[in-house]
């Protein structure tokens, strides 16, 4: 009698005819070449990613140097600027104190001047009236006329 079959997958022997393993050894190697063209794809692919990191990396980092030199432009620009600024700032303030001094002394000489007119205005109307008319003021003054 025939021995029994096995059902282990190790024991299990499967005949095929020559048309069908013909066909399975195709299958194969359909299946090999489209793991290899995956593979290849997929090579194909990280070539292509790494390629454009490198070039954004190149881009980023030229950007960068652009950036830090325009900014150090405008800061060196700015410091300038600034620099002109307080300088005119500081003209500007002695001139306001000169200005002030001047006014000052302008004031003082104004009010001197007030003052010594005032003194003078007595003499100057006595002095327009004449000598007689000044003694008929001062006589009626005082009541003698």
């Amino acid at each position: 009698m025939a021995e029994p079959a096995s059902t282990s997958a190790v024991d299990t022997v499967v005949e095929l005819s020559d048309e069908d393993m013909e066909l399975y050894i195709q299958s194969m190697e359909r299946d090999q070449r489209n793991h290899e063209n995956a593979a290849a794809s997929i090579k194909e692919h990280q070539a292509t990613i790494k390629e454009e990191h490198q070039r954004h990396s190149e881009d980023l980092s030229e950007h960068h140097q652009r950036t830090s030199e325009e900014l150090s432009e405008h800061r060196a620009t700015m410091k300038e600027q600034n620099q002109a600024i307080s300088e005119q700032n500081n003209e500007l303030l002695l001139f306001a104190k000169a200005r002030r001094k001047s006014e000052a002394r302008l004031q003082s000489h104004i009010e001197v001047r007030a003052a010594s007119a005032q003194k003078k205005k007595p003499s100057a109307a006595a002095a327009a009236l004449g000598e007689d008319d000044s003694q008929r003021l001062g006589a009626a003054a005082l009541g003698e006329d």
